[in-house]
């Protein structure tokens, strides 16, 4: 359905043929005690590592138990649909234990920068330690809807970053 007001600048423009798999799987649900999971990535050993969007990040266990909040992820302004966004573990995580996240830094009362931040995993896990921003945007957008963001590590482990257009309407 296209948004209102706007129209395909041609025939079957937004129309996109789908896409069958042959590949099984199974979905299960391992947990109920997060809050508005957002992000997850999955760690060496297959356990998980995921944000909240209330602006958290938590380790969980293949089994589904949920570990402590994890401490040194900056301040995230979280407003709506608006909050730490997706996670993801360095490719070459184990010899840095770095792990990224993007997220909305707060600016004044209202207002917010989409970052891109990335911190070690401490050795027992209970924190993300030497944290660095490593992108900010330039400027500040009002509070409100479409903040989302997704990353991906190319072959290369090139970190490559999306964020939404922070439409609020």
């Amino acid at each position: 359905k296209a948004a209102r007001d706007q129209m395909p600048a041609f025939t079957g423009q937004t129309r996109v043929p789908a896409v069958k798999t042959k590949s099984n799987f199974k979905a299960s649900i391992i947990t109920t005690s997060l809050t508005r999971p957002w992000g997850l990535d999955f760690l060496p050993d297959g356990r998980m590592i995921v944000s909240e969007l209330r602006g958290v990040i938590r380790i969980v266990s293949k089994e589904g138990t949920v570990g402590d909040i994890l401490k040194g992820v900056p301040p995230v302004r979280v407003f709506a649909v608006s909050g730490m966004m997706d996670v993801k573990v360095s490719p070459d995580f184990e010899k840095t234990r770095y792990v990224f996240w993007t997220y909305p830094e707060p600016v004044g009362e209202n207002q917010s920068v989409n970052c891109v931040a990335r911190g070690e995993l401490s050795p027992d896990e209970t924190s993300l330690q030497n944290v660095k921003v490593i992108y900010k945007a330039s400027t500040p957008g009002q509070d409100g809807f479409h903040l989302g963001s997704r990353m991906l590590f190319d072959k290369n482990g090139l970190l490559y970053v999306t964020f939404g257009d922070r439409f609020n309407e």
